[in-house]
């Protein structure tokens, strides 16, 4: 017994210092410790990295003020209504009773026919527990309330094909960037609570060249602009800062462009852009909100900006929650997502405008002393895919902030990130609208 007791002693020691090297060489070589540790892989500047797919989805969170029902209410005295029939009005009035450019999406959710639109509604629908797919889909309970034509009493869902394409202008690198998006979906979600959303999805616009992942980066800072939340420059020329130089929404066949507004003693008095400037202060003043500029109010019409006066006929008004920027949802595939230098891992995180690939857009010890890694969820990501990684499985990242939600995955791999029926996929983009 007590020379079989030393061999087994002997072995198991000999394991342990295995299992010890192979940790230690585990904890060396991931990025356990430091989410922006590049792996030892070669990176290479944002301005060279190209962009082959893109998708993105601006939500614009905002609350809906009924004004005729206060008036109403304090010419007759309180009076309740249920948030059912309030959204049964809402929709009524917004649709024009069908006869406007929003359309009630009044099909039950998920699809019921064979076909790859029912498999990918399907995804959706099982991906979330029960109690939140009661709230977001045709109950149960409201199929009992009215079999014939079932609706969700939380929530109405209203669409408008009418919107194509979205196109902006920047200047980057010395150079003038012109981007198209072609709108895949316009619609606006209302809540029983008195809560609205506006979501747009769009995707890059074919017959124009692959963007580079910096002209990506500069596109989400500014197209996601409502208004300029300030004008800086010098010599008697302010602009609009971080605000496209040109901005247009394509509504009803016609572009309806955006006036960020400037402050130029040269510009004439009566140029569109130093008139907008000269509107957005006067209407801080007068009604106590910024304006958004024209493309964003005509898409929410017939609702109106709040104001401080309302008029006899005014009905339905939409508040502000958040500042000028709208909430953003990204899908970004690059060839190979490891040659991202760790500097712009924070600019995707972030939803910042491009810069140096080698310099932070903050300062170091401020990034490392935050922690990068609550910006990720690193599950399907390794900065190195070597084993014991699984090289394919680990060149997905999500990254979120409190304004964004990004994908960054190879755009060659067809069997996970760049698959359009992977749960991945259907969880994170057609979920988020």
């Amino acid at each position: 017994m007590s020379a079989i007791y030393d061999s087994s002693s002997g072995s198991l020691e000999a394991i342990r210092r295995q299992v010890d090297r192979q940790v230690e060489e585990l904890h060396e070589r991931l990025a356990l410790q430091d989410p922006l540790d590049g792996g030892g892989y070669q990176h290479v500047p944002a301005a060279e990295i190209t962009v082959e797919a893109f998708d993105l989805i601006l939500l614009w969170p905002l609350r809906i003020k009924d004004v005729a029902a206060s008036r109403d209410s304090e010419a007759a005295g309180t009076q309740w209504q249920s948030p059912d029939k309030r959204l049964t009005d809402w929709t009524r009035w917004i649709t024009r009773g069908g006869v406007g450019p929003w359309r009630e999406r009044t099909e039950v959710f998920p699809h019921n026919e064979p076909g790859a639109r029912a498999e990918r509604e399907f995804s959706e629908f099982a991906y979330f527990h029960p109690f939140v797919r009661n709230f977001l889909y045709v109950s149960r309970d409201d199929m009992r309330a009215d079999d014939e034509s079932p609706h969700n009493r939380n929530l109405r869902v209203l669409q408008r094909p009418d919107v194509t394409e979205i196109n902006l202008s920047f200047f980057l690198d010395g150079k003038t960037e012109s981007c198209q998006l072609a709108v895949d979906r316009v619609e606006l979600y209302l809540f029983d609570t008195g809560i609205a959303f506006l979501a747009v999805r769009a995707t890059w616009a074919d017959g124009q060249e692959n963007p580079s992942l910096a002209t990506i980066l500069k596109l989400q800072d500014l197209v996601r602009r409502l208004y300029a939340p300030y004008w800086s420059g010098s010599d008697g020329f302010h602009g609009a800062g971080h605000c496209p130089d040109e901005l247009s929404i394509t509504i009803g066949g016609h572009k309806v462009e955006a006036f960020f507004g400037t402050y130029n003693q040269a510009t004439p008095q009566d140029s569109s852009q130093r008139k907008a400037a000269a509107d957005q202060v006067d209407y801080v003043a007068q009604h106590r909100e910024p304006l958004p500029v024209a493309p964003w109010r005509e898409l929410l019409e017939p609702l109106q900006p709040v104001k401080t006066d309302n008029a006899a006929d005014d009905r339905l008004q939409f508040v502000q929650i958040e500042d000028e920027r709208l909430q953003l949802f990204s899908y970004i595939g690059v060839p190979d997502p490891r040659q991202i230098h760790p500097a712009d891992w924070v600019r995707l995180a972030t939803v910042d405008d491009p810069g140096r690939s080698d310099c932070f857009p903050y300062a170091p010890g401020f990034v490392a002393a935050q922690g990068f890694g609550q910006f990720t969820y690193d599950r399907f990501w390794d900065p190195s895919g070597r084993p014991p990684a699984t090289e394919y499985l680990t060149k997905t990242r999500w990254l979120c902030c409190g304004y964004g939600f990004t994908g960054v995955g190879s755009s060659r791999d067809k069997d996970f990130f760049a698959d359009g029926h992977a749960p991945i996929f259907t969880t994170t983009i057609s979920t988020s609208v």
